[in-house]
């Protein structure tokens, strides 16, 4: 018997050719894998050539993350084309996680970049700006007045923001009628809105349309500083011969992601103007 011990290799020389662990080996065994030739009266695991080159098979597949289920299918029936379609299915899996990564990398570059505008927002500046076209998915509040209905209602509408991972990318905000923002009283939000890929596709989107946009960012909140804004965007309004054409739209900035208190929050109000006795800018 001695003699015959000398041909194989014990699990311990046979893991240390791999520079893996002695208990893989045992593992394998368990699991049916690779099991050896036959164990000795003291309990040592005998391996040939044969299983070592088995194992030269099992060890590169699993440093390539093949699935173990998947190297036991291959090894019960190895040819060039399972190979083939074992690695080709491999890739075709890792293409996939390069493409989520560099979504999710994408996503986070936007986010860095929001965050660093808002960090430069002025605030109380008024300024014109055209812009193109822009697609937003809307929740109307209706008559909601509660505020835990209205945060029901609110999350309902980050779902899908949630679900694709776009929250701290598009962030939400809300929609208010010109003729009840520009009165001097309460003025309810009875939209909530989010701005959405082109490709989004679903029955709750509409369009901002592209055109002259008067915008401003304050600070604080808007229910108790918006009122101070709205007399300073009135102002401009009649300076400029400027009317008010859409509803008025409020994107927070900084809100509680980025500081602690409500009074350091930024916000953003825009709206679609022209210019009054013309249609164009």
């Amino acid at each position: 018997m001695q003699n015959q011990e000398q041909n194989y290799y014990t699990a311990g020389e046979l893991a240390e050719m791999f520079h893996i662990q002695k208990q893989t080996l045992l593992y394998y065994d368990k699991i049916g894998l690779l099991k050896p030739e036959y164990v000795s009266e003291n309990n040592y695991r005998h391996y040939t050539i044969a299983q070592y080159m088995t194992l030269e098979i099992i060890v590169s597949l699993r440093k390539l993350d093949i699935a173990i289920c998947d190297i036991k299918e291959y090894l019960n029936n190895p040819s060039s084309e399972h190979l083939q379609k074992l690695l080709l299915n491999k890739q075709k899996f890792l293409q996939e996680k390069i493409l989520q990564a560099q979504t999710t990398s994408d996503k986070i570059s936007n986010i860095l970049m929001n965050i660093s505008h808002a960090s430069h927002e002025h605030t109380d500046g008024i300024m014109l700006e055209h812009r193109h076209k822009q697609k937003i998915i809307v929740t109307k509040l209706g008559n909601i007045n509660e505020t835990k209905e209205m945060i029901s209602l609110y999350a309902r509408h980050n779902l899908n923001n949630l679900e694709n991972n776009s929250f701290l990318e598009k962030g939400t905000g809300w929609i208010t009628k010109a003729s009840d923002y520009f009165q001097d009283t309460n003025c309810p939000s009875h939209t909530y809105y989010s701005l959405v890929d082109d490709n989004y596709d679903g029955d709750d989107t509409m369009f901002l349309p592209s055109g002259l946009y008067l915008t401003t960012h304050f600070q604080g909140t808007f229910h108790k500083e918006g009122r101070q804004t709205m007399h300073r965007i009135k102002k401009f309004l009649e300076a400029n011969q400027l009317e008010v054409i859409s509803d008025i739209y409020c994107m927070p900035i900084k809100d509680h992601w980025l500081v602690k208190t409500p009074c350091e929050y930024v916000s953003r109000i825009s709206m679609q103007v022209v210019y009054k006795n013309s249609q164009t800018f």
